[in-house]
């Protein structure tokens, strides 16, 4: 299968790495550099304290070539509007959304494509330069169809460290990990903590809880006790690991605050549910982030 991934952060060498084991990829970057880098010398995959390197084809975002049969969108959600044109391009591809949060599905209304499908990356990555990534939790892609009927079953991309796994009832599944999101990206961006430390830290893990009570309410989700346990699953995994959002913070880039605590907000106003934490949560990388705008 012919596949195009847009976006040259983590995520989208992590998907490029895996995916072009079976298939022929194309990855779109945000720059001509970082595309030649990668035409000459490849993606770097570390993965089991081994290392391997995949020849990929590159090219920056405003030489797509709409050929391929599948295209997977890995750029952040507040990237989306100026990749929206280039989307054009591609007349008879399915489209995979893979951004955190909810707040980019008022995007996808507006997308002319027969089939369009979202999903949850439970994979952990890190980006160590432009050309290398480290998969340093193995997890799954979660799918579901927002538009139309999928054009391949997605399980055909998978490899043994890499699965696919449907879901058919993707609000569902974007709620379950948006709730994940809510919890673990704003709270070690304003700790400055690895995610083990939310469970470790007694304080902090106080702070879990209440910021999960608040936002299973806000988002009208059951079973609170299976969730709870699939959340903590998450942290646990990735213990070790920082969030895209203490990144961002470190970094002095924006964040995904908007598209990640911004809906869970707008549900809370909704269903006249109180969420002091939210609230907190939500001002607070607000505030972290405006030296930097």
């Amino acid at each position: 299968m012919k596949v195009a991934i847009m976006g040259g952060g983590a995520i989208g060498l992590l998907y490029a790495a895996h995916l072009a084991k079976k298939h022929e990829v194309t990855l779109y970057t945000r720059t001509e550099r970082q595309a030649e880098c990668i035409r000459k010398k490849g993606v770097v995959l570390i993965q089991n304290n081994k290392s391997e390197t995949l020849p990929i084809h590159a090219y920056p975002f405003t030489q797509v070539k709409g050929e391929e049969e599948l295209v997977i969108i890995a750029v952040k959600s507040y990237h989306l509007h100026e990749l929206m044109p280039s989307f054009k391009s591609f007349h008879h591809s399915a489209f995979l959304f893979l951004q955190n949060g909810m707040g980019h599905l008022s995007l996808l209304e507006n997308l002319e494509a027969k089939t369009i499908l979202v999903g949850v990356v439970e994979h952990g990555a890190v980006r160590l330069d432009e050309q290398t990534v480290h998969h340093t939790g193995i997890g799954q892609t979660r799918y579901g169809v927002w538009k139309g009927t999928p054009m391949h079953k997605l399980e055909s991309l998978a490899t043994p460290f890499f699965p696919f796994v449907f879901s058919e009832d993707p609000i569902q599944m974007l709620k379950e990990k948006l709730l994940a999101n809510c919890i673990i990206n704003p709270l070690t961006a304003l700790l400055a903590v690895p995610n083990g430390e939310l469970l470790d830290n007694p304080f902090y893990y106080e702070l879990f809880l209440q910021t999960f009570n608040e936002t299973v309410h806000a988002l009208r989700l059951s079973n609170h006790e299976d969730l709870l346990t699939k959340v903590k699953e998450i942290c646990r995994k990735t213990e070790k690991n920082h969030s895209s959002m203490y990144k961002d913070i470190q970094l002095g880039r924006k964040t995904e605050i908007d598209a990640i605590v911004g809906p869970a907000l707008k549900q809370a106003s909704l269903h006249h549910v109180e969420v002091p934490i939210l609230e907190f949560l939500y001002r607070s990388i607000k505030g972290k982030e405006a030296p930097h705008r």
